[in-house]
């Protein structure tokens, strides 16, 4: 089960999203992950917002772990089962993550939802375009990411891209040739 949350923590996905994944929906070739509706395994199942359908980039560090579940599955029907090749269920994977946290002495209440969030801190900071973002996120409301995620990196973002520009002026030139001109 641990793969679940390692899969959470490169995706952004939600878990009901994860855990109806089926290795139809993993494209190796392609290097996605389709999140989509439709009857999977002889379940019915649907995203939870009109955006949610969407495709998920597979990071180099994602399709290792990909290939070890498919590797260890029993039945592989889901890409994330229980010993016995069912879907997991929320309830479970939400209860071990508890006690993981618990075990780690976290004191701050996490739940599972909270890989979801680190995903998106984690990319925001690291300069993924919001545009990008909002279509691996599935979510309708950027206004919601742009003022969540993308607002908490604001001052480390302008610095960054303040340095990108070239006004033409050499550092140490510069700093010369006003001190001539005076």
């Amino acid at each position: 089960m641990l793969h679940v949350f390692a899969v959470l923590c490169y995706t952004g996905m939600r878990i009901g999203e994860a855990i109806h994944l089926t290795w139809d929906d993993v494209d190796f070739e392609n290097g996605v992950i389709l999140i989509r509706s439709g009857v999977k395994n002889g379940e019915y199942w649907q995203p939870k917002t009109k955006h949610g359908n969407r495709r998920i980039a597979i990071v180099p560090e994602l399709t290792e772990i990909l290939r070890r579940v498919g590797e260890t599955n029993r039945l592989n029907r889901w890409v994330f089962e229980t010993n016995r090749g069912t879907r997991l269920h929320p309830c479970n994977v939400q209860k071990r993550f508890r006690e993981i946290c618990d075990g780690l002495g976290f004191k701050k209440r996490l739940t599972v939802h909270s890989l979801r969030k680190y995903w998106a801190s984690t990319v925001a900071q690291q300069g993924m375009p919001w545009q990008v973002m909002i279509k691996m996120f599935g979510h309708g409301d950027f206004k919601l990411i742009l003022e969540t995620y993308y607002a908490q990196n604001d001052d480390a973002r302008l610095v960054a891209e303040a340095q990108k520009i070239d006004f033409g002026l050499c550092g140490d030139c510069s700093k010369a040739k006003l001190g001539e001109e005076r």
